[in-house]
């Protein structure tokens, strides 16, 4: 399996990411019961769509494409996580500086003065909880997405320093690890051999719909 990047030509218009849980059940019984019990084999399913509305684009499409070769390769892509996403405080006379606007000389970013969450103990593969120093970022709560390497997973709960994730950990991940809080991505394949055909007028405009699963 060959691994591409996103092209950068290929802007999303709109994405649906959502955790196929894959739980498994007997089945109901005559009077209505059923127990599900959950399988812990969790993976990332996704739905993209892009508008072509130039060469650039419908080139870079038609790329990925051939080079995607049906499910035999993967993409690392991730969703577009927009306002949701953490925010790091910049460190001012070592206090953290809450306010939203920072005048600061050109090439340098509020967030490179501040500490990023980073992994405070190794986390073997197939745990569900790490322990995170979150530095001086603000917003790491239930609900936000994070990731490690090229993989992604959802805050479920925190309690202190111990942040309960889902799915579970894909990888083992070392102490001190980078914590990917504003472009998580993730490693992903298409649904099916013969997805993304694109709707394409006067090889011009166009539109498509791409969906993707997890490679795991």
């Amino acid at each position: 399996m060959i691994t591409y990047d996103w092209p950068d030509a290929l802007r999303a218009q709109s994405d649906e990411w959502h955790l196929d849980y894959r739980n498994r059940s007997g089945g109901e019984t005559i009077t209505g019961r059923e127990q599900v019990i959950y399988s812990g084999l969790g993976r990332w399913v996704a739905t993209r769509s892009i508008v072509l509305f130039d060469r650039k684009g419908i080139l870079a499409y038609r790329a990925l494409m051939a080079r995607l070769k049906g499910r035999a390769n993967a993409v690392v892509v991730g969703p577009s996580i927009g306002p949701t996403a953490p925010r790091v405080q910049p460190l001012l006379f070592g206090l953290p500086y809450p306010g939203p606007n920072l005048l600061l000389p050109a090439g340098i970013k509020a967030r490179s003065l501040g500490r990023e969450p980073t992994l405070m103990n190794a986390a073997p593969a197939g745990a569900n909880a790490v322990e995170i120093d979150p530095g001086t970022t603000v917003g790491l709560e239930p609900g936000v997405l994070i990731g490690f390497g090229q993989r992604l997973y959802v805050i479920e709960d925190i309690d202190g320093t111990n942040y309960q994730i889902s799915p579970k950990l894909r990888d083992a991940v070392p102490t001190y690890s980078p914590v990917i809080w504003d472009k998580p991505r993730c490693l992903m394949r298409l649904q099916a051999d013969d997805g993304g055909s694109a709707d394409i007028q006067l090889d011009r405009t166009g539109s498509v719909s791409l969906s993707f699963v997890e490679v795991w």
